[in-house]
């Protein structure tokens, strides 16, 4: 069950990831204040999957001290 959980999770910072850097492209195109908008959402997004990303490690480590297969 857990370990769906972490699956879906994966995907949806995946598709986060995929959907702020379209929206980021967008409003980049626009021009004017759509780029400051735009390296901001970028910014946002790469934090965001950042953080997601060591939080993910940190619980697969801790599985795998636990001796739990993944």
């Amino acid at each position: 069950m857990i370990k769906t959980i972490i699956e879906l999770y994966r995907l949806a910072i995946g598709a986060i990831f995929v959907v702020g850097v379209l929206l980021a492209f967008i409003s980049m195109s626009v021009g004017d204040y759509g780029m400051i908008m735009g390296l901001g959402i970028l910014g946002v997004v790469i934090m965001t999957v950042g953080i997601s990303a060591l939080l993910i490690s940190i619980n697969d480590h801790l599985a795998a001290i636990r001796g739990e297969k993944r």
